[in-house]
């Protein structure tokens, strides 16, 4: 493999003492192999369980582990525009605490941000409820309309050339957020390409992305995002 640029590995994590541990040694495991500089950003979002104990215990094994911890839940937006702000390295690689992204498949990604600016990795096959499946259909179907966006697995993990992040301003406070990202993006001519990846069965705990009210605060700010776009500066 060529040289690896410096990796930032962000992580979003509410509630996942059962899942947290293993996500963070896999990822320094993968890290380590690559032998570039390297660290991992974790946000405890007002986690109401171990989590942020578990984090602390592994702070003391891995001295290229930061952690931010939020005294109560402030929602995936705030915590991803946090770690997109944090990230210190020139490659920044999101990924869910939950497990159900293998994390040695970073290395899928490296190939193809030499060429580019942002790959979005999308599931092969997705192993999430019928009901999820079809919101996430609509919800692509939407962002095609409205943007433009053919990216197939929006809300999945993406690796991300830091000048990006550092060259847009995301607004949205719902998991939006990262349809938000790869828009703007998109709107200053960066490069963005596509990896398929594996999706594994959460084994621990319970997924906050499928409830009903956080669906729909997506969708809310997907038109507010619109609207802004069309007839306001955004």
């Amino acid at each position: 493999m060529p040289r690896v640029e410096s990796i930032s590995v962000i992580i979003p994590a509410y509630n996942e003492e059962k899942n947290i541990a293993a996500v963070v040694e896999g990822t320094f495991a993968v890290l380590r192999g690559l032998k570039t500089e390297h660290e991992v950003l974790v946000v405890n979002d007002g986690s109401k369980d171990s989590t942020g104990k578990a984090l602390d215990g592994l702070k003391k094994k891995h001295k290229n582990l930061r952690v931010i911890a939020f005294p109560k839940n402030r929602g995936v937006g705030f915590g991803m525009k946090t770690l997109f702000r944090e990230a210190r390295n020139d490659l920044v690689f999101d990924l869910p605490a939950d497990g159900q992204q293998p994390p040695e498949e970073i290395k899928l990604f490296l190939p193809l941000i030499k060429g580019n600016d942002v790959v979005c990795g999308y599931r092969k096959k997705r192993v999430d409820a019928s009901y999820r499946l079809w919101f996430k259909r609509l919800y692509h179907l939407i962002l095609r309309i409205l943007f433009g966006i053919k990216v197939r697995d929006i809300d999945w993990v993406k690796m991300y050339r830091r000048k990006v992040l550092q060259g847009i301003s995301i607004r949205s406070e719902s998991s939006f957020v990262l349809a938000e990202a790869v828009i703007r993006a998109k709107r200053k001519g960066y490069r963005i390409t596509e990896v398929g990846v594996t999706h594994k069965p959460r084994l621990h705990g319970t997924q906050t992305g499928a409830k009903p009210m956080v669906m729909i605060r997506q969708l809310l700010d997907v038109f507010k995002f619109w609207f802004g776009i069309n007839f306001r500066q955004a």
